[in-house]
This record gives structure tokens, sequence and C-alpha cells, in this order.
């Protein structure tokens, strides 16, 4: 993962990018072969060769016997976190929890802020 000022902003650089999350998501219970994975999601070959090179290259992802992918103990973290989301998104689904829906100019706020950089400390 590239260096960044947080450590989260490298973690989101690299979780942002298409798959990436799906891809941790499948490999969850199973250890799954390049054509399992690309079966399972429908991604393209190239896409998801580059997807598994970064996620592996950021050890979340290792090689196991028979050349499949699995998660490795940083993976399966990432993973937990994505058990609470999906209980989340369930609950949203099932109408027990209200999921506001920002406005086109809350979202572009949002990003403007985040981009911008932290405000010199007053002296």
């Amino acid at each position: 993962m590239a260096r960044s000022a947080a450590p989260v902003n490298a973690v989101l650089d690299l979780l942002g990018r298409r798959w990436a999350l799906r891809l941790v998501w499948e490999l969850r219970r199973d250890a799954l072969t390049f054509g399992a994975l690309r079966e399972r999601t429908g991604i393209s070959s190239s896409v998801l060769s580059a997807r598994l090179r970064e996620l592996t290259g950021a050890g979340v992802i290792g090689r196991g016997p028979q050349r499949r992918y699995l998660l490795t103990p940083p993976g399966r973290e990432l993973a937990r976190v994505l058990y609470d989301l999906n209980r989340w998104a369930e609950e949203a689904a099932r109408g027990e929890r209200e999921v506001a829906r920002p406005s086109r100019g809350a979202i572009l706020d949002s990003v403007s802020a985040a981009s911008e950089p932290p405000p010199e400390p007053s002296r």
C-alpha cells in the first residue's frame, strides 16, 4: 500500500478500488482458485489479476495449496468488519435501520473537506 499521511487513507485507497472488498467477502469462508473467483464475481481476468496482486501485496490475501487464494490473518480481521457491514445492510433492507440518502451537494462537500489538508495548529 502507498504511504500516506494517515494509515486509514492508504487502506481506503486499496479497499476503495472496484471489486477489492467483494474479493475479501468471497474468500471469507473458502480458499478459491482464480477461476472460481472469476466465476463467482464475473470480474474480467485483467481486473481480477490486478486486484489479487494488490491485495496480496498488501498482505490481505495469500496463496495456499493448489494455487488457491485465501485470507491472511489481517484479511480475516477485515472479513469480520464486512460481516458487521452485512448485518447493518440486512437490517436496513428489512427496514429495521433508517439509511439516510445524502444529497449530491452533501457528498461533494464531504469529499472536498476530506481532500483538504488539515488546518495548521494555532501557536
